[in-house]
């Protein structure tokens, strides 16, 4: 079969329109403002009621996040492949909102404990650090929502003797409820709060078995 001129150009049009469909259609580019985004989990609560209880300070070093994912865009997965979602970006990096989400967590749980970071006194008895190694919606072929993959690590080591007393694999998937940014957003405020309370949880253990 041959094409004149315009059915190639039709052609064209048509197989550049099939390729933007799909779970892709959330991940190009665009000219219009990005609309913004935060983690609904992310305000800091205040600590549990005072006992008499001498609080355990921990100096939290914060999250290390992977360069794709650590800045405002969110990022999504498929396969091998990697993309933001179009006009679409998080009203703080992601980083930030997850820290913020940690501390909150840390601070609402059982154990009485102060949180510190970097340069901030009194000198702390413990030293948390956790490692995002995955914050992204990765789309499949099982479904045309993706889910929302956090995954890490959680170091807590005792400032006194330098000892590791804490080494925590830390993972949670929420499946989006349909392939809008609002669901999307939500799945990665479930995954988030999922993960920072496995740690407040692991790092009470560990502190109380001390």
């Amino acid at each position: 079969m041959r094409y004149d001129h315009s059915s190639l150009v039709r052609l064209g049009s048509c197989i550049a329109a099939a390729l933007a469909v799909s779970a892709c259609a959330l991940m190009g580019g665009g000219g219009k403002p990005a609309t913004l985004y935060q983690l609904t989990t992310s305000s800091v609560d205040p600590p549990l009621a005072a006992s008499t209880s001498t609080p355990v300070v921990i100096m939290y070093a914060g999250s290390s996040f992977g360069r794709q994912s650590q800045g405002d865009r969110i990022l999504t997965t498929s396969g091998n492949q990697v993309a933001y979602i179009a006009a679409a970006r998080w009203a703080a990096p992601a980083q930030e909102m997850f820290d913020s989400e940690a501390i909150r967590q840390l601070q609402s749980g059982p154990a009485r404990v102060t949180i510190i970071r970097d340069g901030a006194p009194p000198l702390s008895a413990y030293v948390l650090a956790i490692d995002v190694r995955r914050f992204d919606a990765e789309y499949t072929s099982a479904s045309p929502a993706p889910d929302v993959v956090v995954e890490g690590r959680a170091k807590l080591m005792r400032v006194a003797d330098r000892q590791m007393v804490g080494d925590w694999p830390i993972s949670a998937r929420e499946h989006a409820q349909a392939n809008r940014v609002s669901e999307i957003v939500a799945a990665f405020d479930r995954a988030t709060q999922n993960v920072t309370s496995q740690v407040a949880v692991r790092m009470t253990a560990a502190i109380a078995a001390r």
